[in-house]
């Protein structure tokens, strides 16, 4: 019976592990897709913009002029958007933490495997299920740690007022 409880609770380890694993490949995937085709979008706009002035130079159009315009302010929006969602960090986390759910997916796998081919040495209890399900916990917290820091990096200065002590008057 307490054989079954132990392997109840890989079972559940496991499947709380993918779940995680699909989530963030899920994010992954999503935040990949937004952050390409922002970065090709305001590459194309810039480059248009550029030739939309080239070609203004001998034609000397004032409604050309208006499009260069707004294709710059476009592109430098596009831009923002990119640095302000931080879609490049946000990829490297999701990928990051996806790679070591993995990891830790295929460490249960081999244990899976050796507890078969010696169960004694290679126990499959509720302790080892405890400690990989920490180790699982741990790679989230890292996650949401670092999504924190990415938070707190991406958040304007607040406004000092008259009576902060840090403030000049």
């Amino acid at each position: 019976m307490n054989q079954t409880t132990a392997l109840s609770s890989f079972v559940e380890l496991k499947e709380q592990l993918e779940a995680q694993i699909s989530r963030f490949n899920e994010r992954r995937v999503t935040t990949g897709k937004w952050r390409n085709c922002l970065y090709v979008s305001q590459v194309l706009v810039s480059a248009i913009t550029t030739v939309i002035i080239a070609a203004n130079i001998h034609l000397g159009l004032s409604w050309l002029n208006i499009v260069a315009t707004f294709g710059n302010v476009l592109a430098t929006t596009l831009g923002v958007l990119l640095t302000r969602y931080m879609f490049h960090e946000r990829l490297a986390t999701y990928t990051q933490t996806s790679a070591k759910l993995q990891t830790l997916a295929g460490k249960i796998k081999l244990l899976e495997c050796q507890h078969q081919d010696d169960p004694t040495a290679f126990p499959l209890d509720a302790a080892t299920a405890g400690n990989l399900f920490d180790q699982m916990q741990m790679i989230l917290s890292n996650a949401n740690q670092e999504w924190t820091k990415m938070m707190k990096g991406n958040k304007p200065e607040q406004p000092k007022d008259a009576f902060s002590k840090n403030s000049n008057h």
